[in-house]
């Protein structure tokens, strides 16, 4: 199923049901020295492959990587975001990048689907930056600001992606 938002609720993070995003997303800006730049395959292709491959061995260190299933969904995951990265300009897809002293630590892409919705087809953050991820989103909604809804896609059945999609509170769960 795919995850449907308004877009203006990701933007703002407004109200009692969005204060942990908003605390990490605040978090995040008190502590890093951070900017937020449109993503350019010419200037960031390298670094948001780079940041991909990070984000998988971070990934696999911290969890239990000795499931097949759990090797698989990393691997495919990494695939997919790879294979966005390097043919985006083909794709036609649009989205940011986080810099945090100059570096990539952040990548969030996707595309309309609609006049009124886009979609964010990947985001990979620097896990040891903490509120990277929730500032990322807030932005890449920020981004998108001409649009009325994101579709987030679906979850993959993965646990961890069900969890976060569902604890930004969707407005419509879309079944295919």
């Amino acid at each position: 199923q795919d995850y449907v938002y308004r877009i203006k609720d990701l933007a703002e993070l407004k109200g009692p049901g969005f204060d942990s995003k908003r605390n990490k997303a605040n978090f995040f800006m008190k502590n890093y020295d951070y900017g937020v730049e449109e993503f350019n395959f010419d200037k960031h292709g390298n670094e948001c492959l780079a940041l991909v491959d990070l984000w998988r061995q971070q990934k696999e260190d911290t969890e239990d990587s000795s499931a097949d299933s759990w090797r698989y969904e990393i691997g495919a995951e990494t695939k997919v975001a790879r294979t966005l990265i390097k043919f985006s300009r083909e794709l036609g897809v649009r989205g940011i990048v986080l810099k945090v002293e100059g570096k990539v630590v952040g990548v969030s892409l996707g595309e309309h689907l609609t006049p009124n919705m886009c979609s964010n087809i990947i985001e990979k953050t620097n896990p040891a930056l903490n509120g990277a991820s929730e500032f990322i989103f807030r932005e890449f909604a920020r981004y998108w600001s001409s649009c009325e809804f994101l579709n987030a896609q679906d979850d993959f059945g993965v646990d961890y992606l069900k969890r976060v999609k569902l604890s930004y509170h969707p407005i419509r769960l879309i079944t295919s």
